[in-house]
């Protein structure tokens, strides 16, 4: 990482005021707490300019939870303009542009808006908001977040005003960011030990701060984290911390309707206040329900999980059924549960239970919904076609993929496997469509080839009739990644790979470099090694196209004898790159792995490619078309 306050002259220039921006204005140029603000974005010659579905992503910060507010926009003149009201404890805004990949960030360092109290001063607090914006959910913007600039801001802010260095979430932010830039040394650990008893000692600590400091104790003092454990269930007997434990406590009682009794008293003498409350009842009552489930008394798991919220217990009827599916056990209460779990999404895609989350798009959290309800209807199906109604699940399984911009292979096959079991007609129709949108696994051609030669064609014309489809599904697919194009700098990084070697992306320059971030615990991650290493050996003679496959994000204590003995024991011939301080992930704005980013030969993203879709012929296919795409541009 960046040397503590390295860049700390350059902060005006990288974050830049709201006043100088040069596609966005705001006004009033000061604008306060409560009031109304103007945002008029200018749509020529910007990154988005010409850019047909366009977003704003605006969000407050009142020093609880970040809170998307909906705007109403208009395109006026070529501009986007819109009308923003803040709350009366906002103390500070970000504001996005988003056009499907596309987005305009400032270059990496996001639109944050300070805010003036109502006597027209400026709120010291805006900048350490903004540092928390910016450092923990910049990800969804695809901010830089660089960490020596987080802490240049909140050096800032609490020098302004010394108190907020002791609120809980700008103390967390402080600790994680100092240790991150200090390499966590132990010259950094001291230091942040210091100002952690400094902390504990301030007058009004009170039991959140209290819980804070205790819980970053418990990764550099574990001993002084045990012992204000001690002092918080003393002074808060009926605190956080207290219910928690007793919490646990019950947990452990053997006897399950024990548990269950002495839950419904614990609600009885707390009845849950806060959201936070509810979760933590709900999770309690979420850990009985599965002892229950294990036991397969059915009608008692069903009166507990009464008492669960009603989107986890979907979750957990979902996975509950699919499990019992899987195992041809408790098919008819598979069954109940699947059905209540899709009602419930299918509910909630139609009329959302909760409000807009922050950072995201309206459209966004359409899609997010109907995602949800598409996996549940694919659980359903699944038990539908293990309940002997095949037909009904290939019907409940176009539904799910009919809800998904592009299905993944793994839903579109088991569609086929329905209609295989109800010997539908349609069966070669439907393959033929999913091998024409290139949604076909090799089973799925393979049976295509059987039905085809079946009905007295020759093997010859069942493949070239196969390769002319594929050909189809090249060509849309191509197109499709054009659309998705995108122009962004990438963020330069210098990183040691498994031999000690130390790469930058400077020493890429002049060829195409697919970035893979990946870690030993990630399921998909792994699951798409295959084939990587089928893409990588396909141009493995190309010196014009470089992979490099960025461990991050690891939990474990040595990490690169982790990540050598994962990959010497698959026999994967990746170079890989160790991301100890996760500093390169965060730079790139990952929010979630594995992720993958096609660089072009000057260093530019042109692709981003999230999560696998279990298909690897249509992952090498993907990363071909990207690759070469890549390879032309100027």
């Amino acid at each position: 990482m960046k040397k503590f306050l390295l860049l700390a002259c350059m902060l005006p220039a990288l974050l830049s005021a709201q006043s100088s921006w040069k596609y966005l204005h705001v006004s009033p140029a000061q604008p306060g707490q409560g009031e109304k603000i103007q945002l008029e974005y200018d749509l020529t010659e910007n990154p988005l300019a010409n850019s047909d579905a366009f977003d704003l992503v605006v969000v407050e910060y009142d020093g609880k939870e970040p809170v998307a507010i909906e705007v109403s926009q208009q395109n006026i003149n070529n501009k986007i303009v819109a009308s923003v009201p803040l709350s009366a404890g906002a103390l500070v805004v970000y504001v996005g542009m988003e056009c499907g990949e596309k987005s305009d960030n400032n270059m990496g360092a996001g639109y944050f808006i300070y805010l003036n109290d109502r006597n027209g001063k400026p709120i010291p607090e805006s900048k350490a908001a903004h540092a928390l914006l910016y450092r923990n959910y910049g990800g969804y913007g695809k901010l830089d977040r660089k960490a020596d600039l987080t802490l240049d801001l909140l050096n800032e802010a609490f020098a302004l005003q010394p108190d907020l260095q002791y609120k809980p979430d700008y103390l967390s932010l402080y600790v994680s960011t100092y240790l991150g830039v200090n390499k966590n040394s132990d010259e950094a650990r001291e230091e942040v030990l210091k100002r952690l008893e400094k902390a504990e000692q301030y007058e009004k600590a009170d039991e959140v701060l209290l819980t804070s400091i205790m819980r970053l104790y418990s990764r550099l003092a574990p001993e002084k984290s045990k012992a204000l454990k001690e002092r918080i269930t003393t002074d808060y007997p009926k605190g956080a911390t207290a219910r928690s434990e007793r919490l646990v406590s019950i947990g452990t009682v053997p006897e399950l309707d024990k548990q269950e009794a002495l839950l419904e008293a614990f609600g009885n003498e707390f009845p849950p206040q806060t959201d936070g409350d509810r979760s933590m009842l709900s999770n309690a009552y979420t850990i009985l329900a599965g002892k229950v489930a294990d036991e397969k008394n059915w009608d008692k798991f069903h009166a507990i999980a009464e008492h669960i919220s009603a989107g986890q217990r979907a979750s957990i009827f979902n996975n509950l059924a699919w499990d019992l599916a899987e195992k041809g056990e408790d098919v008819d209460q598979a069954n109940r549960m699947a059905a209540m779990a899709t009602e419930w999404a299918r509910m909630d895609m139609i009329a959302p239970s909760g409000v807009l989350p922050a950072f995201l798009t309206r459209e966004q959290w359409q899609s997010r919904r109907e995602g949800m309800y598409a996996n549940y209807s694919d659980t359903y199906a699944y038990v539908l076609d293990k309940s002997g109604n095949p037909q009904a699940a290939a019907d409940m399984q176009a539904k799910a993929i009919a809800l998904m911009d592009e299905a993944p292979a793994e839903f579109c096959d088991r569609h086929i496997t329905y209609l295989q079991h109800a010997n539908a007609p349609n069966l070669r129709h439907q393959l033929e469509s999913y091998i024409l949108n290139g949604q076909a696994n090799s089973n799925m051609k393979d049976l295509f080839k059987q039905l085809y030669q079946a009905e007295d064609r020759s093997e010859m014309g069942a493949a070239s009739y196969l390769a002319q489809m594929e050909q189809v599904a090249h060509a849309k697919k191509k197109q499709h990644l054009l659309q998705t194009m995108i122009d962004e700098p990438a963020p330069a990084f210098s990183l040691k790979n498994l031999k000690g070697e130390t790469v930058t992306l400077g020493q890429m320059k002049g060829k195409v470099v697919i970035l893979d971030f990946w870690a030993t615990w990630c399921g998909p991650c792994k699951a798409s090694f295959p084939g990587m290493q089928t893409t990588l050996d396909k141009y493995k003679d190309d010196q014009n196209v470089a992979f490099l496959f960025i461990d991050t994000w690891e939990k474990v204590d040595d990490k690169e004898q982790n990540a050598t003995t994962f990959i010497q024991e698959k026999g994967y011939s990746f170079n890989v790159l160790m991301d100890n301080d996760n500093q390169v992930v965060s730079s790139f704005g990952v929010s979630g792995i594995p992720t993958k980013f096609i660089l072009d030969k000057n260093g530019k993203i042109r692709f981003k490619s999230i999560g696998y879709s279990g298909n690897a012929d249509e992952l090498v296919d993907e990363l071909s078309i990207m690759i070469d795409i890549a390879k032309g541009q100027p």
